[in-house]
């Protein structure tokens, strides 16, 4: 990986291991739709480290990767093996913050802790049938501390091009309808009784985020 661009390597050594602790569970649809996520890239994040070649191997480490199938894909594991780090990793990179985690604003802390570990890497990539490579990379970089008093220990990219954090949660949103403070799109653990604390007018704002927007034809007749 070349430091500094935001893209973790494009290709996998291995497959998804189905036979460890967490297990990938998919059934198979025959296509994505568009903003479904197809792979995701992890690297030094909480509970997750890199994948270490062997003792002959020329290859650097490499990031974890999740691959995912356009049906309904269930994450399954024992206690403490880290599903929910890979929920969290998921909607961090979907532009969420922090505190959405309830984990305040301390970044720092989702950096594994290690010897010459400073940054974690995420990286998620959504089926996008208008661009021309068939989909969209969204990465994340997280410093353990600021590089300096101006610069926040978040970094933002868009297949591999730096962003401004609000012009990254803005194509989320316009090209993806992605709101990843939507309880409806993003329902963690230990969030659940703040879906049944909304109100009635919150739901329904929450549920019009979630659905795709209506064509243009369909606008302009309702503009009518």
């Amino acid at each position: 990986m070349e430091e500094g661009n935001g893209t973790l390597p494009m290709e996998a050594d291995d497959d998804v291991d189905t036979k460890g602790d967490i297990k990938l569970f998919i059934h198979s649809s025959p296509v994505f739709k568009k903003g479904a996520i197809k792979r995701l890239a992890i690297r030094n994040f909480l509970t997750f480290g890199e994948t270490q070649p062997g003792p002959s191997s020329r290859k650097a480490p490499a990031p974890l990767y999740f691959y995912f199938e356009p049906s309904i894909n269930i994450i399954s594991g024992p206690n403490g093996f880290g599903k929910s780090s890979i929920v969290n990793a998921i909607a961090l990179c979907c532009g969420s913050r922090a505190k959405f985690l309830r984990r305040g604003n301390v970044y720092g802390d989702l950096v594994k802790r290690g010897a010459g570990i400073d940054r974690a890497e995420i990286e998620l990539t959504l089926h996008n049938p208008d661009h021309p490579k068939g989909q969209t990379r969204f990465a994340r970089t997280i410093y353990r501390q600021s590089k300096n008093e101006r610069t926040p220990n978040n970094e933002f990219f868009i297949n591999g091009k730096p962003k401004k954090f609000h012009e990254y949660r803005a194509r989320l949103k316009e090209e993806f309808r992605i709101v990843p403070e939507n309880l409806s799109l993003f329902l963690l653990q230990d969030r659940i009784a703040d879906l049944f604390d909304l109100k009635p007018f919150e739901l329904l704002k929450c549920a019009e985020q979630s659905v795709p927007a209506p064509p243009p034809s369909l606008r302009r007749g309702f503009a009518a």
